[in-house]
């Protein structure tokens, strides 16, 4: 048979008969037929299974199209060919033809196990997100968003849970979120920022957690170019211009540590490395630096064959370069980072110019690059496993599982991603001389819940390097701490505690807790606070209303009992503000039941939804209040808030840390003080002041108002405040819309010639 006939899988006469099925065929055969080739020349690959897998999933998908116009199953075949650059197995590439189909088709994932079998169904089924709705939820709208959180939050835990089984559950996921940013342009405005933030919380720390380096930068810097699309540009302008100046002389160093290296390695490669645009965004915003006092954008990589070359490498560097700063050496080599990534950092100064350097074997640049993917195609291939230990990559999995088997909600391990699974980490070290990982400003809490919960549920202290230190102490990198404890079984944790850890999988482990070891104690605390909201919003039951009402609120939670939904208050499992308007609505039932309306009118009892302010802010139990911003904080969105019902006028936005909402304040007078959340579109415009401290010289108010002008910033007011000695004070208000314009405009204006300080302006 002539190999041209080989290729192509067997002709559908359904789709002939139809024009538009034609053509759908032959765009998709496009799209199929150059990958199938290379699936042919790949050792391993199950071709009938593929083949069979591609004309199950082009029916199935039928006359769909994704809103770039190509057939839909373009996307599934796309994600195919990510997972065969990563060396993934038929199975896993089979897996990804039909990922879509059981999410979006008829055909599920009990047709796909008839067909295919039970491991790529069960590959199918880790990816495919839950999509079935509860039926008493429905027309209720504060319902409905609660539900798509916790069946987001639900999907993921599920996820998470398939890849502790089969990790390629991850990477297939991984692969389809990378191909569906790479054309979120045809996304409506919206779901770009939903998707790239859900993408830059969750998938991206994930894909940096397994170790896959460039599918986690590409995730960072796609979702960054939605998100902060002038930061983007300006970075990326940044470092083209940066290279041009130093091009030369990386150049020159690059071929005299080549030089030097091929003496000791014949094979080695030395080559150019640049920093991702969303890693230089982070170190400029996060830690509030100016991008020319970052040296590492650029660095030069030396990859060598064995790992006891590596030093030796390094000392070739030095003999050429005898100039370096000793603080940045790190030995990643011996003490790999929790994603298995291995090698040597140091940075040399050539000419005044710091320059980083990094070596490590030919193998450690490949799991650099692949992580956990590579590990399991070397364990595919060596069945003993040989020196790889996925396991150990996958600590941080097991972990938050443990944390799910101790009670730990769905909702909470999404946040724990989305807050302790962050770049910025200190190494801290047990007595043993473990490290431990945890985010800038864990405390002594955090490091005891990260051993162990049964360690830090018995905690009495702790000392860091040998001095007894108080529990909220914020640790800092290589600092050596030991956990001192009580017999068994421990008191456990203090409510406090809840407010001193800065992880949320210590929260998580906390709260858990309390779920468990304090049940009558919860039930009881959750009575009193849902009963405190009834009163001070002025709803009161009935004792044989209140039961009913409450049954009614346990089985919307999915809660077996009244006293389980009452618990879930106490611990804070269900915050109360999360269930007010049920009992609001309940209340206003009860209202017409016992006080029919006349026949003549006719009232809307379905349940409202809360209006929005001008501002964005949500006041809970408030609707149509008149609102402001206090002057003394000026509130913005991102900043957390709090609402104070003022005398005749309206309630007051303050942010939580404003000197004016003091805890003693807010004790003398609780009722006064609301609970308020922002609640801001795409289009929501925000004023914001800022008072300038600067030396003044010819030119400073120009250079401001260009910097606001090519930020696309209007000015709407500025004012002189005054001057001490040579200091002067201006107070300058602008406009934004969007949360990442406030912390990049913060960050170019210090950067302005004269600018001596730039902060919030607070009256």
């Amino acid at each position: 048979m002539p190999d041209e006939i080989e290729k192509l899988p067997k002709k559908n006469p359904m789709l002939e008969e139809n024009p538009e099925k034609a053509a759908i065929k032959a765009e998709s055969d496009a799209a199929w037929l150059p990958l199938r080739e290379r699936l042919k020349k790949t050792d391993g690959q199950n071709l009938a299974d593929l083949d069979k897998a591609y004309n199950v999933a082009l029916e199935h998908h039928g006359l769909e199209r994704r809103r770039d116009g190509k057939p839909f199953i373009t996307h599934p075949i796309a994600v195919a060919e990510i997972l065969l650059d990563m060396g993934m197995d038929s199975p896993a590439i089979a897996a990804a033809i039909l990922h879509d189909v059981a999410e979006d088709t008829k055909f599920g994932i009990d047709s796909i196990k008839k067909e295919f079998g039970s491991e790529i169904a069960l590959l199918v089924d880790g990816v495919t997100k839950l999509k079935k709705a509860r039926k008493e939820t429905k027309g209720d709208i504060h319902s409905q968003t609660m539900e798509k959180e916790e069946l987001q939050a639900l999907s993921i835990t599920k996820m998470l849970n398939a890849m502790n089984s089969d990790i390629r559950v991850i990477l297939i996921k991984l692969a389809d979120r990378l191909h569906n940013i790479r054309t979120l342009q045809f996304m409506s405005q919206y779901k770009h920022r939903t998707i790239a933030r859900e993408t830059l919380q969750i998938y991206a720390p994930i894909a940096h957690r397994i170790g896959l380096r460039w599918i986690k930068e590409e995730l960072e810097d796609t979702s960054l170019r939605f998100l902060d699309p002038l930061s983007y540009k300006e970075i990326g302008e940044y470092v083209d211009r940066t290279f041009k100046e130093k091009e030369t002389l990386l150049k020159e160093v690059q071929e005299k540590v080549w030089e030097s290296v091929k003496n000791l390695c014949k094979t080695a490669v030395v080559s150019g490395r640049v920093k991702s645009k969303y890693a230089i965004y982070r170190k400029t915003i996060a830690q509030n630096r100016r991008i020319d006092s970052i040296f590492d954008i650029f660095a030069i990589r030396i990859l060598v064959n064995k790992k006891d070359e590596c030093l030796s490498a390094i000392g070739c560097v030095y003999d050429v370069y005898p100039t370096y700063i000793n603080e940045r050496y790190k030995d990643y080599l011996h003490k790999p980072k929790e994603n298995g990534y291995q090698s040597l950092h140091t940075v040399i100064v050539v000419d005044g110019t710091p320059i980083e350097i990094q070596v490590r074997t030919k193998e450690m640049q490949h799991i650099a690059e692949y992580g956990i993917a590579a590990h399991w195609k070397y364990k595919l291939k060596n069945k003993d496993g040989g020196t790889v230990n996925i396991d150990h990559q996958l600590k941080w999995l097991r972990k938050l599982l443990e944390a799910q088997q101790e009670g730990v909600e769905a909702d909470e391990l999404v946040e724990t991603i989305k807050t302790d699974f962050v770049p910025e980490v200190i190494s801290v070290l047990t007595p043993r001389g473990d490290s431990i990982n945890l985010p800038r400003g864990a405390t002594v809490i955090d490091f005891a819940y990260a051993i162990h919960t049964g360690v830090a549920e018995r905690m009495i202290g702790a000392t860091m390097n040998g001095e007894i230190v108080p529990l909220n102490k914020k640790l800092t990198t290589g600092a050596v701490v030991s956990i001192l404890t009580s017999a068994p079984p421990g008191k456990g944790p203090s409510r406090s505690w809840l407010s001193i850890a800065k992880t949320n999988s210590a929260r998580s482990k906390i709260k858990a807790w309390f779920k468990r070891e304090q049940r009558e104690e919860n039930i009881a605390c959750g009575r009193e606070e849902l009963e405190r909201e009834l009163r001070r919003v002025h709803i009161s039951f009935s004792d044989a209303d209140m039961e009913q009402i409450l049954k009614a609120a346990a089985k919307r939670q999915r809660l077996s009992s009244v006293d389980d939904f009452l618990a879930a208050l106490g611990y804070g499992g269900i915050p109360v503000a999360n269930v007010m308007p049920f009992f609001k609505d309940e209340a206003h039932k009860i209202h017409l039941r016992n006080n029919p309306p006349d026949d003549t009118i006719t009232i809307d009892t379905r349940a409202t939804k809360k209006k929005r302010s001008q501002f964005g802010v949500i006041v809970e139990d408030m609707d149509d209040v008149l609102l402001k911003l206090a002057n003394c904080c000026t509130p913005i969105p991102g900043d957390e808030i709090i609402g104070f019902i003022t005398r005749g006028h309206g309630v007051s936005i303050h942010t939580v840390s404003c000197k004016n909402v003091s805890e003693a304040r807010r004790a003398q007078e609780p009722e006064r003080w609301l609970k308020a959340h922002w609640e801001t579109k795409e289009s929501d415009r925000f004023e914001v002041t800022f008072l300038l401290e600067y030396n003044d010289r010819m030119g400073f108010l120009r250079d401001v108002s260009e910097l606001c002008t090519k930020m696309n910033i209007p000015i709407t007011d500025f004012a002189k405040r005054g001057s001490v000695k040579d200091v002067h004070r201006m107070s300058l208000k602008v406009v934004m819309n969007v949360k990442e314009q406030y912390d990049w405009l913060l960050t170019r204006m210090k950067e302005i010639k004269g600018m001596i300080g730039v902060a919030r302006f607070q009256e």
